[in-house]
């Protein structure tokens, strides 16, 4: 789990140019901000919207969350700083995934004895680690905070969560008789 999780919301931090990632967005953004406009982002409100209460509901979120010091559009300052956060907050999932997971590095070879099992949240996530499991959520959590910040830059829409729901009655395998008695 912590393996593929790490390596998962590692990538969303590259920057570089053949890169797909939040951290491509974020950082193309900041590069392009003055094309982010005020007018543009709550022209987006508008759509299905003539009420002046969404009105006032975009003007304060866009001066809330994107206007920052400039207003008229994106300020720079804001993805520029979202994009160091995201860095730093996970250089250590970036790391113990170049060390442990995508490259064999002598530096992940250790003495450390495995984790106690059960597992607690702040052990080990594998010998030779310095990444915890709570770790790794709160990487989880600071990307889809991101994700969710800039999403709703860009299609003025917003998610509540990004845990996916189950759409069924996942219990009714228990309550129906798979195995008939002949």
């Amino acid at each position: 789990y912590a393996t593929t999780q790490a390596s998962a919301v590692r990538r969303q931090a590259d920057i570089g140019e053949r890169a797909a990632s939040l951290g491509r967005l974020i950082f193309e953004m900041g590069n392009s901000s003055h094309l982010l406009t005020r007018e543009w982002w709550i022209s987006l409100w508008r759509e299905g919207h003539d009420d002046t209460y969404w009105q006032r509901i975009a003007e304060d979120a866009w001066a809330k969350e994107f206007g920052g010091k400039v207003g008229v559009h994106l300020d720079p300052a804001i993805p520029i700083a979202d994009l160091q956060s995201l860095q730093q907050g996970l250089r250590s999932t970036k790391e113990f995934v170049d060390r442990n997971v995508a490259h064999l590095d002598a530096r992940s070879i250790a003495t450390r004895k495995e984790p106690p099992t059960p597992t607690p949240p702040d052990a080990p996530t594998r010998r030779g680690a310095d990444l915890t499991l709570n770790q790794v959520h709160d990487a989880i959590d600071l990307t889809g905070g991101l994700f969710r910040k800039y999403g709703n830059l860009i299609t003025a829409a917003s998610w509540g969560d990004l845990t996916p729901a189950l759409q069924h009655d996942w219990e009714a395998v228990f309550r129906i008789p798979w195995i008939d008695e002949d």
